[in-house]
């Protein structure tokens, strides 16, 4: 029993040296590329300002105006209330813009974000007709 007990020991001891050496290793030594860890401490940082993502939104909303086909047109009229309130938006935001040293505030970028929000539902209702 004794002769067992050492022969295991000496066994796992025998395959644990070899392991811990090779995870002991740097990632030069391994072959694996080193990470540059300013850049992956801002990967999850925004890359856009406020005022670009809100200019997006309002382009995106102008675009969801435009008939793609006579199914989902919106008639002229209604068009053209939607049009004055993507420019009252883009009204505030430019004022918030100047005064706010170009860019937009988080509260403002929140309230304005909102109305192009009901903006695209107001879109989608007229061209789904409900």
């Amino acid at each position: 029993m004794r002769n067992l007990t050492l022969k295991t020991t000496l066994s796992a001891l025998l395959v644990s040296v070899p392991l811990a050496g090779a995870f002991a290793e740097d990632d030069a030594t391994r072959g694996l590329p080193n990470v540059d860890a300013m850049y992956t401490s801002s990967i999850s940082l925004p890359q856009t300002s406020y005022a670009r993502q809100l200019d997006a939104a309002l382009v995106a909303a102008q675009t969801n105006l435009q008939a793609g086909d006579r199914s989902n047109a919106v008639d002229a009229g209604s068009a053209a209330q939607v049009r004055a309130q993507i420019d009252a938006v883009r009204q505030a935001a430019a004022q918030e813009k100047a005064t706010n040293g170009g860019d937009l505030s988080a509260a403002s970028y929140q309230a304005l974000s909102g109305q192009v929000r009901g903006i695209q539902q107001t879109i989608h209702g007229l061209q789904n007709g409900s």
